[in-house]
């Protein structure tokens, strides 16, 4: 039968059906469908409240939340002074500024949680290793890719320059907790 797909099949068109994902717009409130290799790395993964499944959204269509909160406890914002003491070489935020963040958050448990996690992965490969700062923010970025999306996509959203592909695939794995 591949003839008869031949026979209907348009100049460069694919005979497969491409992987195929949902994007939602918040400035507009729709949702439209792309192929997935057209995914950019300013794409994140998101559940919209009031909407089934996940969908990417492009951040810069983002705006900030109201806060959730007035405050965190002392005892929470050690967190936070936990995650700019790993991250700040190459993410230098305020402590005010990942308070602030974390207020704005509808689950600040979970989104604290997530960046313990980059911060942990992140300080274990930068400090293993002579690197420089530009490499630094490569590993951040993969990091960023993990967070951001599934594990099958972070290297469809972000090719590492300065560091290997292998090197990439182990931060991968630590960050999902594969190895």
């Amino acid at each position: 039968m591949k003839w008869l797909a031949n026979v209907f099949k348009r100049d460069g068109a694919k005979t497969e059906l491409e992987d195929m994902v949902r994007v939602y717009h918040p400035t507009t409130k729709t949702i439209t469908e792309m192929p997935a290799s057209q995914l950019t790395p300013n794409m994140i993964q998101a559940q919209v409240e009031g909407l089934d499944g996940i969908h990417w959204i492009n951040v810069g269509e983002l705006r900030m939340g109201e806060r959730q909160a007035e405050y965190f406890s002392e005892e929470v914002r050690d967190y936070f002074r936990e995650i700019k003491s790993k991250l700040d070489e190459v993410y230098p935020l305020s402590l005010e500024e990942w308070e602030d963040g974390f207020l704005r958050d509808a689950h600040p448990e979970q989104e604290i949680a997530v960046w313990l996690r980059v911060a942990d992965v992140y300080n274990r490969f930068a400090s293993e290793r002579n690197l420089s700062l530009e490499q630094k923010k490569e590993y951040f970025r993969v990091l960023g890719a993990c967070m951001n999306s599934s594990r099958e996509r972070v290297l469809q959203l972000y090719s590492p320059q300065l560091i290997s592909k292998a090197e990439a695939e182990k931060v991968i794995e630590a960050y999902y907790g594969e190895k």
